[in-house]
Parts: structure tokens; C-alpha cells; sequence
């Protein structure tokens, strides 16, 4: 394996995900945030609004895997793979709030965040990721799990008249 190299930069919301898949590796640990670290991510995103400046959503961690991309036929759009290293807890619950935009009339979220076609921009590991694909698909998964819970939880959360409703 090559060596890893850093390179920090600062991106926003579209260009984190432009052009990319990410996967969080099933070593990582399962989903565990909660209604405070939800409450404080809401909290920064509408200080970020009100004063028209951009949200700093802390460090994640990416590394380019070096797979060949996913191709998204109706796009006609590659996609490049990337690992979550670090901040999947933190990209899960953007995900989660664009997706509670998405359900709440903002459909062009999910082509560029969300579901490109049939390729999912973030795929989780271990317990997560086919819970996390029904919630996406629009199914009504039932959390078996405790991690699954909270997934569902925090879409709820976003999805509450407290927080994204408000925002429209």
C-alpha cells in the first residue's frame, strides 16, 4: 500500500461529494450519535445561515481506495470510492439531513448528495448499510438494532417541525 499523504482543504457541502462514493469500512464503528450531537450539528448549520457564512463540519478523513469507479449510466457520470477514515459519524448525519431535505420537497438533493441513479453516495459498513438503503429507498425499515435505531432517529430528528421544516 502506497504511503498516505495529507492534504487538508477546506470544501463545501457540494464539493465534498462531487464526484464521489463513500464507504465506511467495516472496522469503523457503527452509528452512535445521538439527539445532542444531532442538536449541535443543527445548531451550526443555522448560525451558519443566519449569518450567511459557510459551516465548518469539522475533519473528515478520506482516502481515495484506487478502485475503479462506479458508473452511473443515466448520469453518464463516474464516481470515485472513497474510505471514511475519520468523521463517519459526522458525514452519516450530513447524509441524514440531506436526505430529511429530500423528503421534505427538496428532490434535487438527492441526485447530488443522496442516490445518483442506483449508486448510493454513502455506504456504511457492518450492521448499517442495508438499513441505511431501505431508509433511502424510501422503504419503512424496522430497526432490529440499536445502531439502526439511531439512524432512523436522526432522519426523524431532521425531519421534525424543529428543524428542516423550519428551514424551508
Amino acid at each position: 500500500m502506497a504511503p498516505m499523504s495529507a492534504n487538508a482543504q477546506t470544501r463545501n457541502t457540494y464539493q465534498l461529494f462531487s464526484g464521489k462514493v463513500f464507504r465506511v469500512p467495516d472496522y469503523q464503528r457503527n452509528y452512535s450519535w445521538d439527539e445532542d450531537n444531532w442538536e449541535d450539528l443543527w445548531n451550526d448549520i443555522k448560525e451558519g445561515l443566519a449569518t450567511k457564512t459557510e459551516h465548518y463540519w469539522g475533519t473528515i478523513t478520506l482516502r481515495d481506495t484506487g478502485l475503479p469507479a462506479l458508473y452511473c449510466d443515466e448520469k453518464d457520470t463516474p464516481f470515485s470510492i472513497y474510505e471514511v477514515v475519520d468523521g463517519q459519524q459526522r458525514i452519516t448525519s450530513l447524509y441524514l439531513f440531506l436526505l430529511a431535505m429530500c423528503r421534505v420537497g427538496r428532490p434535487a438533493i438527492e441526485e447530488n448528495f443522496i442516490k445518483t441513479g442506483r449508486i448510493y453516495r454513502l455506504e456504511l459498513g457492518g450492521l448499517n448499510n442495508q438499513f441505511l438503503k431501505e431508509l433511502v429507498d424510501e422503504g419503512d425499515p424496522q430497526p432490529a438494532v440499536k445502531t439502526n435505531r439511531l439512524i432512523r432517529d436522526a432522519l426523524d430528528y431532521f425531519l421534525g417541525d424543529t428543524v428542516v421544516r423550519q428551514g424551508r
